[in-house]
């Protein structure tokens, strides 16, 4: 976490408590990158559950700083975990999420890995929305109002920090629009702007 990012949490969860956010018990992401990353792919989504300390939106000020310290060895923990929770049956396994099945058959097509072993730890992952709901489900319009203007310059350093040679939003369009308009034109004549929008049936 750099600290401009380190800057624009820590003034999201000073502002939280006094806000008009609904949710309760809260958690919150921040960038990963693998092992291995390869730049050749950072992987969207829109918001995590359960991931770092769960906390009441009154606590937000006061527990600020392990909030930010619990992202931070989060962050050096990589991404070895999909892979190596695959089949897990006491807990959180991988193979029961739409998004880690599809994330991990294109970096297999495309060959962003070399081979199955490790397969995640070739890639960066990141969220639009930076906290979020710790039960689950997505963040609530009032949250998501809330963080929105600092979650994309937040976005923003994600991307020029991996610069990568593809994004891939696996958002829904009407999430990942909001952050994509006038906002990648800045960050490098390498980086298309979009390539292709498909939808997928379930």
């Amino acid at each position: 976490m750099n600290k401009t990012t380190e800057k624009l949490f820590l003034e999201l969860l000073s502002n939280l408590p006094n806000s008009s956010v609904i949710e309760n018990g809260l958690t919150a992401f921040s960038l990963l990158k693998g092992r291995k990353f390869n730049k050749k792919l950072l992987v969207i989504s829109r918001a995590v559950n359960g991931w770092v300390i769960n906390w009441e939106k009154s606590q937000s000020h006061k527990k600020a700083s392990q909030i930010i310290n619990e992202l931070k060895n989060r962050e050096k923990q990589f991404l070895d975990w999909p892979y190596n929770n695959e089949g897990n049956t006491n807990g959180y396994n991988p193979n029961r999420s739409a998004f880690w099945r599809v994330v991990r058959k294109i970096v297999l097509q495309n060959k962003i890995s070399p081979n199955y072993e490790n397969w995640s730890n070739y890639i960066a992952w990141t969220n639009l929305y930076k906290i979020s709901n710790w039960e689950g489900g997505n963040p609530s319009s009032s949250l998501r109002n809330f963080q929105f203007n600092n979650v994309k310059t937040i976005l923003l350093n994600d991307i020029t920090d991996c610069n990568p040679l593809n994004v891939l939003f696996l958002t829904g369009e009407g999430w990942a629009l909001p952050f994509i308009e006038d906002n990648f034109k800045p960050i490098s004549k390498k980086l298309n702007y979009i390539h292709k929008v498909r939808k997928f049936k379930s």
